[in-house]
């Protein structure tokens, strides 16, 4: 019975934060004279640069310090509050008349043809990201390095998140998913070099977990693209108003993804992780495929050069 509410509660304790640091950011930038699109990267940079240096600090204090259980949370609390108190120096970017609820309208922004929208990919794109934190292909050989291993592959998988997402704004256009396209790319890639990885079973440790490492950072650069590509699209599809609620809604669908690793671990029975993987990847390059040919036909050949 109490199962529902924690889930719920965490869910909205995660998705809560994400939405409205992402709109504030944006907003503070266009005040400070810079565009929305940069906004909008910028909250996408640090929100990855805040995972990866997350994970690397906690991973280093639980794996090497006396007290892992402890230390960890301790400096998440300190850091917490110490951002928190400079956090309410910055100024309101919304009047409060136009920070009551509306209903949320999906709409294309002016003289911009509708296109597919990156939600349907979200949950692959996040459960990907999550999925190269398998040392379960080499922890039987790790020893004690387990949790330093696992560490290192969420560092990596999230700095090339943060280092590809200055490309990922380049890669944006306006009247075709091309980013959005390139990420799903590159996630197969990804989902392909794990299958890889969870197949090849060499005796050699530092083999399989250089595969492994690679399988990470090929991912993580898939997710890097689509955070970027993902987030400018409630920013064409919503009023300034509305545009937090949207974000939400991003968010939302999008941490449907972290779900998928306990998909799989419920599915361990019927299948083996390889041929999970390998579905993985079929689904990733299906989505790819028909993502790639409706964004043509609604582009039209008129449009096909705007937004650049």
């Amino acid at each position: 019975m109490v199962l529902p509410y924690v889930v719920h509660a965490a869910f909205a304790a995660a998705v809560l934060p994400f939405a409205s640091r992402a709109t504030w950011v944006t907003e503070l930038s266009v005040r400070s004279g810079t565009s929305q699109a940069t906004g909008t990267r910028r909250g996408a940079l640090w929100l990855t640069l805040g995972f990866g240096l997350g994970a690397g600090v906690a991973g280093v204090l639980a794996q090497w310090t006396p007290s892992p259980n402890v230390l960890p949370y301790t400096l998440h609390a300190v850091l917490a509050a110490a951002a928190l108190s400079a956090i309410v120096r910055l100024p309101e970017t919304r009047r409060a008349a136009a920070t009551r609820s509306r209903p949320v309208r999906r709409r294309a922004a002016p003289a911009v043809p509708p296109r597919d929208h990156p939600d349907g990919t979200l949950d692959l794109r996040f459960g990907g990201r999550r999925l190269c934190d398998h040392p379960q292909l080499v922890g039987d050989r790790l020893g004690t390095w387990g949790l330093a291993f696992s560490t290192l592959l969420n560092v990596c998988t999230l700095g090339a998140g943060a280092l590809i997402q200055p490309l990922a704004k380049r890669l944006d256009r306006t009247t075709c998913a091309r980013a959005i396209v390139v990420s799903m790319v590159v996630m197969s890639a990804g989902l392909t070099v794990s299958v890889v990885a969870s197949v090849v079973r060499s005796p050699a440790v530092a083999l399989v977990a250089a595969i492994v490492l690679g399988a990470a950072i090929v991912l993580g650069a898939a997710y890097g693209i689509a955070v970027v590509s993902g987030l400018l699209e409630p920013q064409r599809l919503a009023r300034p108003d509305e545009l937090a609620a949207l974000t939400g809604l991003y968010y939302a669908l999008a941490h449907v993804g972290f779900l998928l690793p306990t998909i799989l671990a419920v599915l361990s029975g019927v299948a083996s992780y390889p041929v999970h993987l390998g579905c993985l990847a079929l689904i990733s390059l299906g989505g790819t495929t028909v993502i790639a040919r409706h964004s043509r036909a609604l582009a039209g050949p008129g449009l096909r050069g705007a937004g650049r």
